[in-house]
C-alpha cells in the first residue's frame, strides 16, 4: 500500500536532490513511486507545484495506446488508433487526477517559510528493511505523512540523521 510522505528542505535545490534520490531508490527496487512532486514557497509567498508526472498518467497513456492499437488493427489504421488511444488515456488520467491532490500540495506549500521547498511522495516500500535503511539518503524534516504513529516517528528519526 502506498503512503503519502511530505519532507521539507531549506531550499528548492535540496528538495530536487531528494526527489532524484527517491527516483534512484525506485530504480534500485527499494520503493515504488505512484506520484512525486516538489512544492516550493516562493519569496513572494506564492506556492508553486512541480509535478514529475504521475506514474498513473503514464500507465493510462500506455493502456490507452495499446487499446487504440488493437482497435486500429481491427479497422486497418493501427497508427491512428494508437495515437487516439494514447490521447484518450492521457485525458482520462488527467480528468481523474490520479496522483496527489493539488489542494493538499498547496496546503503543504503554505506551511513552508518563503524560500523553502518540500518533496511530496506517494510511495510504497517494495523492500521494507531496505526502505528503512535507505530513507536516510533523503534527509530533510518530515512535514506530514499518513504512516502509523510508530512508523512516522521511526521515519522522523531516520531523516534526522541523513546518510549519503
Amino acid at each position: 500500500m502506498a503512503h503519502l510522505i511530505v519532507i521539507a528542505y531549506d531550499d528548492e535545490a535540496r528538495a530536487r536532490d531528494a526527489l532524484a534520490t527517491a527516483f534512484e531508490l525506485r530504480r534500485e527496487g527499494v520503493i515504488e513511486l505512484e506520484s512525486a512532486s516538489v512544492v516550493r514557497r516562493r519569496a513572494d509567498g506564492a506556492v508553486q507545484i512541480d509535478e514529475t508526472g504521475d506514474v498513473s498518467t503514464r500507465l493510462a497513456t500506455v493502456g490507452g495506446a495499446f487499446g487504440g492499437l488493437l482497435v486500429g488493427v481491427a479497422v486497418a489504421a493501427p497508427v491512428v488508433g494508437t495515437a487516439l488511444g494514447a490521447a484518450v488515456g492521457i485525458a482520462a488520467a488527467r480528468r481523474n487526477d490520479l496522483g496527489i491532490d493539488d489542494g493538499f500540495q498547496r496546503e503543504m506549500g503554505r506551511k513552508l517559510a518563503p524560500g523553502r521547498a518540500a518533496v511530496v511522495l506517494l510511495a510504497a516500500a517494495k523492500d521494507a528493511e531496505a526502505a528503512r535503511r535507505e530513507a536516510g539518503r533523503l534527509g530533510g524534516e518530515l512535514l506530514a505523512t499518513d504512516l502509523a504513529p510508530d512508523a512516522e516517528e521511526q521515519l522522523r528519526e531516520i531523516l534526522r540523521t541523513p546518510q549519503r
